[in-house]
């Protein structure tokens, strides 16, 4: 779990300094039409079945606080970014779940595109396809 909480603080410091979530996810493109594509069949069913992955999953008392932070900047970094509260809700959403599947241990191959679509700084929408990559290995790119 320490190697674990580790890398959240390392996420959570690159989130602050605005690293991952940049104005360049959102330069020149239309943001009702990137919901648009969140809230299509495709994005929507594959998020909701990672969400069901975890839910009801207990995280450890120490990590909730560290999860917490890292939606809260996620939410301000994408709002900055976008200046959009659905955009950011959308993102902070996303990084509780991409945190709680990695402290769980929960490998979700769509999801594991999801966050290495942040990693290369491309706001996760549409169609994405999953990639054969573990949990960890895509947390780590991210963090990385």
């Amino acid at each position: 779990m320490k190697g674990k909480k580790v890398m959240l603080n390392l996420l959570l410091n690159k989130v602050k300094s605005k690293k991952i979530i940049t104005p360049d996810m959102f330069i020149d493109k239309d943001i009702f039409k990137l919901l648009d594509l969140r809230d299509e069949i495709a994005f929507d069913s594959a998020w909701m079945t990672a969400f069901y992955k975890v839910e009801g999953q207990c995280v450890a008392e120490e990590i909730k606080p560290i999860i917490d932070k890292i939606r809260e900047c996620s939410f301000l970094c994408a709002y900055d970014a976008s200046n959009s509260d659905e955009i950011a809700s959308c993102v902070s959403d996303d990084f509780e779940l991409l945190t709680k599947c990695y402290i769980l241990g929960v490998n979700d191959f769509w999801l594991n595109s999801v966050i290495l679509s942040y990693s290369n700084h491309i706001f996760p929408c549409g169609i994405i396809k999953p990639v054969h990559v573990s949990v960890d290995e895509a947390i780590k790119q991210l963090v990385c």
